[in-house]
């Protein structure tokens, strides 16, 4: 796990994070207000991107790396190779914080790895672009649940 911020980004990353920003236009969170976007692409290098929908009941919820995969899936990709996340808070208190994605998230992200038998790398970043974390799903989740 490493922590960089937006300049210490290669090109290629810069662009799926920025791709990942524009998503937040259609997140839709009006409980927490807490709204995330995100971009992946895949092993053909095509990009796919979603956000976060909550609802009432929050156990319905759909993350935006849910959504993602949802999405890449719906248009018939699942070879995931990277994923980018950001988030935007109301709160300017929370402009350098990173929230790293939930554990059904974090499951979900593992079955991408038990599909194309490569680590997917994770790019996520506070809504100021201040603190990145680089990670991989293995990282994240080391004893992942398996059948």
């Amino acid at each position: 796990m490493q922590t960089t911020n937006y300049i210490g980004l290669n090109c290629e990353d810069k662009a799926l994070l920025d791709i990942a920003e524009r998503a937040l236009v259609n997140a839709y969170n009006p409980y927490s207000k807490i709204y995330f976007g995100g971009a992946t692409i895949d092993r053909a290098g095509k990009i796919f991107t979603a956000s976060n929908f909550a609802c009432s009941s929050s156990t319905s919820n759909l993350c935006a790396e849910r959504s993602l995969v949802a999405v890449a899936n719906a248009q018939g990709s699942r070879e995931l190779v990277k994923m980018a996340l950001i988030l935007s808070n109301s709160n300017p208190d929370d402009d350098d914080v990173v929230y790293t994605p939930c554990g059904l998230c974090r499951q979900l992200l593992q079955e991408i790895t038990v599909i194309t038998g490569e680590n997917l790398e994770l790019i996520i970043s506070s809504q100021d672009k201040s603190k990145i974390t680089m990670t991989s799903i293995k990282e994240m989740l080391p004893l992942a649940y398996e059948r």
